[in-house]
């Protein structure tokens, strides 16, 4: 299984941001990034280990999915941390 360096990518490389606020594709005709289609209004999200464009039409639905997954994960280590099997918890919180 192939595994990213993230580390050493990020070191040295100034123009890496941790954090924006704010719409940058406003004022911008539709792009495209690495061949992914980016329109004004998309949700550009990314950090050490990606990037993820959400287009407007289906944020609230993938935020709602998103959260889902989130307290399912929360849920999945605690009960892991009670005594229950990785395979277990992985097979009870499946989310595909």
């Amino acid at each position: 299984m192939p595994v990213r360096p993230t580390k050493k990518l990020i070191e040295g490389f100034r123009g890496l941001a941790t954090s924006t606020i704010g719409n940058v594709l406003d004022d911008m005709k539709i792009s495209g990034v690495d061949g992914i289609l980016v329109r004004p209004g998309d949700i550009v999200v990314g950090d050490a280990t990606g990037i993820v464009c959400v287009p407007i039409e289906v944020a609230e639905e993938v935020m709602n999915l998103a959260t889902r997954f989130d307290e399912q994960d929360k849920q999945a280590i605690a009960e892991i941390r009670q005594g229950m099997g990785f395979t277990e918890a992985l097979q009870k919180y499946a989310k595909i």
